[in-house]
């Protein structure tokens, strides 16, 4: 007999982390197996959230009657208050609760509750039977928290195959890539400055292809004010072939992020083989290693990125080896085969 549960995550056709992961779970196969009936607590583009939220909860309540376990992903802020809803719901009809944290900070994020706020939903936490998290910091930490509750490590996961180069794209000469949100905490206007600096000291054969979503206007906005339009281009969301494609494509991979998880985008960065440059912070510091699978700058620092921009574009031979190792590193510890039989050491433990 299958193994049955209620999945709660995000829309898996949406565009953040949650989504991608939950996406290529399903294309691995694994709801089959285990019969996993997914809902999500946000709709498609331009659904009203408060409906998909509502239909998810009556559909919650109807799949209780049968299923025993539930498998719930969560990220910080709003993200948690939404599945909270689903994590009381799974106490008070005694179910089995996993709850899937993605951010790395979510342990900063749950400790600056403070008084009622605190109570309710450490009780709540407490009432969770497994912890699922990303990285070791973080399992560390979640431990310190609620002792004696079982907490993995499952990574997140990259499928190699997929990003095979099916297109036969040859990577362009001095082709800078980014890949995100348009969110200062990524670091966007950090690399715009730093691609400044590198026109204002005689790099000015250099190419910054932007694509993703949030803040899109203010970037470009940012981008015309430093008269770089002729150089850098803010694309819209890339699907997964365009997102390949340009992989491919780019001389650099980059991501100055000032704070992070285990970002899909860098994994599939590597799987591509495609140079990368970035900051070390969250999840990052147990993915890539400067010098080996990566070259690594300060956050918030442009000049610091377009030095090692500059380095990095002089040195093909450097650009190749930590492209290659990076490569190497996405095979053995994250392709999708091996965190799908990951997770099913921790779906095993369910009833």
């Amino acid at each position: 007999m299958k193994k049955a549960l209620i999945m709660v995550g995000t829309n898996p056709d949406g565009m953040g982390g949650i989504a991608r992961v939950v996406k290529l779970w399903m294309e691995s196969g694994l709801f089959q197996e285990y019969d996993i009936k997914y809902l999500h607590t946000t709709g498609s583009p331009g659904e009203w959230k408060l409906f998909s939220l509502f239909s998810s909860l009556l559909r919650f309540l109807w799949y209780s009657i049968v299923y025993k376990s539930v498998y719930i992903h969560t990220a910080s802020y709003n993200s948690f208050y939404r599945k909270s809803i689903f994590i009381l719901l799974s106490v008070l009809l005694k179910k089995k609760i996993v709850l899937h944290i993605h951010p790395s900070f979510f342990f900063t994020f749950i400790n600056g509750f403070n008084g009622l706020k605190k109570r309710f939903f450490f009780s709540l936490l407490n009432r969770v039977d497994t912890f699922v998290v990303l990285t070791q910091e973080m399992r560390s930490n979640m431990k310190s928290l609620f002792p004696g509750k079982p907490v993995h490590l499952l990574r997140n996961p990259v499928s190699i195959d997929a990003m095979k180069n099916k297109h036969d794209i040859k990577r362009e000469k001095n082709t800078l890539l980014f890949l995100g949100w348009y969110t200062q905490g990524k670091g966007v206007y950090d690399l715009v400055d730093a691609v400044s600096l590198l026109a204002t000291n005689g790099c000015g054969d250099i190419k910054l292809d932007f694509y993703g979503t949030k803040g899109r206007e203010g970037l470009h906005r940012y981008v015309s004010e430093k008269g770089l339009t002729h150089c850098i281009t803010v694309n819209g969301w890339a699907d997964d072939d365009q997102k390949r494609d340009a992989l491919y494509k780019a001389s650099l991979f980059i991501l100055p992020s000032h704070t992070e998880g285990i970002p899909n985008v860098i994994l599939e960065a590597m799987a591509a083989r495609a140079p990368i440059i970035s900051t070390l912070v969250g999840g990052l510091k147990e993915v890539l290693e400067d010098g080996n699978t990566a070259i690594i700058v300060e956050p918030g620092n442009p000049r610091d990125l377009s030095e090692k921009i500059k380095f990095a574009l002089n040195d093909s031979a450097l650009r190749n080896r930590i492209a290659e190792n990076a490569y190497q590193s996405a095979r053995q510890l994250y392709d999708l085969p091996k965190i799908r039989n990951d997770l099913s050491r921790v779906l095993k433990e369910l009833p």
